[in-house]
């Protein structure tokens, strides 16, 4: 599985990321890095739970790209 993340300043400083195939799953923090490490953690979260709950079956590979 392959994750877009479009990550941009938001508000005065504040940095938000969002994933472009999961509507909804955004994450804000203090630079680039910091929104972009916990949009991944989210991610990471609820494909998780959708292993747990059969949704997602057999061997996952997961990566992330940041948009240019």
């Amino acid at each position: 599985m392959r994750y877009t993340l479009d990550i941009r300043e938001h508000d005065k400083g504040r940095w938000r990321a969002t994933v472009l195939e999961m509507p909804g799953v955004t994450a804000t923090g203090d630079n680039p890095d910091q929104a972009g490490a916990k949009v991944q953690a989210r991610i990471l979260h609820r494909l998780a739970d959708d292993v747990e709950r059969g949704k997602v079956t057999g061997l996952v590979s997961v990566t992330f790209a940041a948009m240019a």
